[in-house]
């Protein structure tokens, strides 16, 4: 989770350091988190895992992440991948509605600091309800910037990462 939260040179100016491991950075050290003027601040991360099986494992190590994050760190998982529409840029007009699923993902992506993401790879490439997911994120401005950290629990999974750190770049993710 740290790797979502970095320092740059004006946060070092204005007192915001981070807490890690590394030891080129100063300040106080907490469990990943951030640290202004002695005040740990909070952070919440959206976690998304791309399978929709019931037995998923991908789901299970996002499910173990909030077991093991500090309380300062709060991990919530999306539940609807399975329930939003096919992508459809008729449906994504502006002044349009967009449908429920979709506002309801926006809102879950709007309210985290950063996304989480843990995929498995189906032939070869991004599962097709993840990109769908992704695809209803292109045209959405709080997307923009947002941090994501990709996880990969398979060593048979050789190609998703490269295709979701593309797919997320273009979105103008930070990944």
């Amino acid at each position: 989770l740290a790797a979502l939260l970095p320092v740059t040179r004006h946060r070092a100016r204005t007192g915001l350091v981070q807490a890690t491991r590394r030891r080129e950075w100063a300040g106080p050290r907490i469990d990943h988190c951030l640290v202004r003027r002695n005040r740990i601040l909070s952070y919440s991360f959206l976690t998304i895992s791309g399978s929709l099986r019931a037995a998923s494992v991908n789901a299970d190590v996002l499910r173990a992440l909030d077991n093991l994050c500090s309380d300062n760190v709060k991990l919530t998982q999306y539940p609807g991948l399975a329930s939003l529409p096919h992508f459809n840029p008729d449906l994504d007009q502006e002044g349009m509605p967009a449908p429920q699923p979709v506002v309801a993902l926006r809102e879950a992506v709007a309210r985290a600091d950063g996304l989480l993401i843990s995929s498995p790879e189906y032939a070869h490439g991004i599962p097709g309800v993840l990109k769908n997911a992704l695809d209803w994120l292109v045209s959405f401005p709080p997307f923009a910037g947002k941090r994501v950290l990709l996880l990969n629990v398979s060593p048979a999974s050789l190609h998703v990462q490269a295709q979701l750190r593309e797919v997320l770049g273009t979105m103008s993710a930070i990944v």
